[in-house]
């Protein structure tokens, strides 16, 4: 950023003082100049219409003709607008012809010429001229400048205000918009300015904390190309309702990372116009507490309702078939089922279940062994080991890539839990949990059936 100079209000108006009185002063000193070469002029002219007429009269004394240079002289004082006093005088004094204008004078200017006629004569003319119009004209003259000066004076004023007011709204301006850029980019939450059609103009660093984006890769990028999938429509949705000025609160979309992974975003979006602006917060820890607490509700449900089962049941299949009932109605699961291991193959055979897609059971094959592919899952870990084992995205789980090879979508499942049945300190079967979304539980050592 280039230097800028920073001057008080009282030391531009202390310049802009001093500028006014210097070109006071240079109109002053041009005004008398002026005036003083108008009055000049007057006086040459003056002079020049003497001079003339004394020519004009020493010719009519010369041929002896006074009565004719008394009209010349009268004619002459009514032609001439100026003309205050027009009189020719003998040598001794007497008033040969006179002119004289009714109307008085205040400002005259007296002027006299001698002339000879014949070889004695001698006479004066004398003219008293009236300077006034020419004062007049000057008067006029300086006011109109005066007020010209007084008018410039008053508009340059007036900018300068101007220009200081804004200066200082520009001040106010920078120092709020610094205030709001600092909040906005050292804010906890997700900040960030953009168009109705989708298009991010602005967001704040907290961005790249949370999705690992850097902030040139969001900003001018659609919101919509790092939606998940699944909540494509509801974006869409949500878009549509800002282009129509309506605010959105609470609003929670899945957010894509910049490693693969998503994350969950709860929205705050107020519209102005073309543009909203949108305060958001990642709450993909808080879903997965939350989504814990409900599974392991679920599950203590499940657990409630089978141990009443045990007390009642004397019959394994049946309590089998009931505590894969129980964890489909209570327990909120899409399908469970309970396999048993065939000793002469090693093969985990299911002997009950319930839910949805049972009829997949039969082609899945699963071993007990790890030295083969069909034992490296889940189910057989947790056979093996003896622990539950927890599978949050079915999709992505490397342990299962062996049956989604084989099975391909058809038996893709949000989440799964395997979890080991115990008979006389050994694992006798396993309990097989299939879950629509993900489950978000942390595997927990101490999990052991």
């Amino acid at each position: 950023m280039r230097p800028r100079l920073v001057f008080s209000s009282a030391r531009i108006w202390l310049a802009y003082a001093l500028a006014m009185l210097v070109f006071g002063v240079l109109i002053f000193g041009f005004l008398r100049q002026q005036n003083a070469a108008a009055e000049a002029v007057a006086k040459a002219a003056a002079q020049q219409e003497l001079r003339l007429l004394r020519l004009a009269v020493q010719q009519n004394l010369e041929r002896s003709q006074y009565r004719a240079a008394s009209d010349l002289v009268q004619a002459w004082g009514v032609s001439g607008t100026q003309v205050v006093q027009l009189r020719l005088l003998a040598a001794r004094g007497e008033v040969i012809a006179e002119y004289q204008r009714v109307q008085p004078a205040t400002q005259v200017l007296e002027l006299s010429d001698s002339l000879e006629y014949s070889y004695t004569g001698r006479a004066t003319l004398q003219l008293r001229y009236d300077l006034a119009p020419t004062i007049a004209g000057e008067a006029r003259f300086s006011a109109g400048l005066i007020g010209f000066y007084l008018l410039a004076a008053l508009a340059s004023a007036f900018l300068v205000h101007l220009n200081l007011g804004r200066q200082r709204a520009l001040r106010r301006l920078r120092h709020a918009t610094e205030q709001l850029d600092s909040y906005f980019n050292n804010a906890l939450d997700l900040f960030c300015i953009g168009e109705v059609a989708g298009s991010l103009r602005k967001v704040n660093p907290r961005w790249t904390e949370v999705l690992g984006y850097a902030v040139a890769e969001l900003e001018g990028n659609s919101l919509l190309n790092f939606v998940h999938p699944d909540d494509q429509a509801k974006t869409r949705s949500m878009l549509a309702r800002l282009a129509e000025q309506q605010s959105v609160a609470s609003f929670t979309n899945r957010i894509r990372h910049k490693d693969g992974s998503h994350r969950s975003i709860e929205w705050v979006v107020n519209p102005r116009e073309r543009i909203f602006f949108a305060a958001a917060r990642d709450i993909t820890e808080r879903e997965e507490r939350e989504n814990e607490i409900r599974f392991l509700n679920r599950i203590y449900s499940t657990l409630s309702e089978t141990n009443q089962l045990i007390v009642r049941c004397q019959d394994e299949s049946t309590l089998f078939d009931s505590i894969c009932r129980i964890a489909v109605e209570f327990g909120g699961m899409k399908l469970a089922w309970i396999g048993k291991e065939d000793p002469s193959s090693a093969r985990i055979q299911p002997v009950a279940s319930y839910g949805e897609r049972t009829q997949y059971l039969p082609q899945i094959v699963i071993s007990s062994r790890a030295d083969l592919p069909e034992g490296r899952g889940p189910v057989g870990i947790a056979f093996r080991e003896g622990q539950t084992t927890f599978v949050n995205d079915f999709a992505q789980d490397q342990r299962l890539a062996f049956w989604r090879e084989r099975h391909g979508p058809d038996w893709t499942w949000g989440s799964m839990a395997s979890i080991p049945v115990r008979r006389d300190g050994k694992t006798y079967a396993v309990l097989s949990f299939r879950y629509g979304g993900p489950l978000l539980y942390r595997q927990d050592p101490r999990c052991a059936a």
